[in-house]
């Protein structure tokens, strides 16, 4: 969360550590409960939930400033898993330094909430995405969505299994959707893995679709 240096301390104790992870790792177990938020400070994690079947589901992805384990500030057990896309870092906070950070400055409580607040926008945003009746309006929505999580308008790219998984298609049907975006100049793919978003054309040519 903006606003905290790696340098605070409480009682002379870390608040923040900062941790590297790698592609694969997991930043959290849906139902664990843990003592401390993950604040994600570069790199691209996917959030999961278990289907009825057992499996997870991958419901968002989040990028830069994305708080992983939220419940854990409540007392709560974690209700998303989470598993990185990519090499990264982490900043870790304790939940209980931060409670005590809160209780004593309105900019800390304002922040949490503001954080909170994104987190339930950014979760509806994909769900939104996802809805969508067209596979390449469900891809250029979620195109829109990585400008927002990451910040900027030229993104790394998920892989196309990533992305299959998230909007209920095949990898095959993601590189189709990325083709005819950059075709029709929504897009400029920058190698394999980076992609500059053009939102308002992308825009436009979303709002045209049904």
């Amino acid at each position: 969360m903006r606003g905290l240096s790696l340098k605070d301390s409480v009682d002379g104790g870390v608040l923040i550590e900062e941790h590297s992870f790698r592609k694969g790792d997991i930043l959290a177990r849906e139902g664990e409960h843990v003592h401390h938020l993950r604040v994600v400070k570069v790199g691209s994690v996917c959030l999961g939930r278990s289907s009825p079947g057992g499996h997870s589901d991958p419901v968002a992805i989040l990028g830069r400033g994305a708080v992983v384990g939220f419940c854990s500030y409540f007392g709560q057990p974690n209700q998303l898993g989470s598993v990185a896309l990519s090499s990264g870092r982490y900043c870790e906070i304790s939940t209980e330094a931060l409670a005590c950070l809160a209780r004593s400055d309105q900019k800390i409580w304002d922040q949490v909430g503001r954080a909170c607040s994104v987190a339930f926008g950014t979760i509806a945003g994909w769900t939104q995405a996802t809805s969508r009746p067209q596979i390449t309006g469900r891809v250029a929505h979620s195109l829109l969505l990585l400008t927002e999580v990451h910040h900027s308008p030229t993104v790394p790219l998920p892989s196309h299994v990533a992305l299959a998984q998230l909007l209920g298609t095949t990898r095959e049907s993601v590189a189709r959707a990325l083709a005819l975006l950059e075709d029709q100049g929504c897009i400029a793919r920058r190698g394999s893995r980076v992609c500059e978003i053009r939102p308002k054309p992308l825009s436009q040519w979303l709002f045209r679709q049904p």
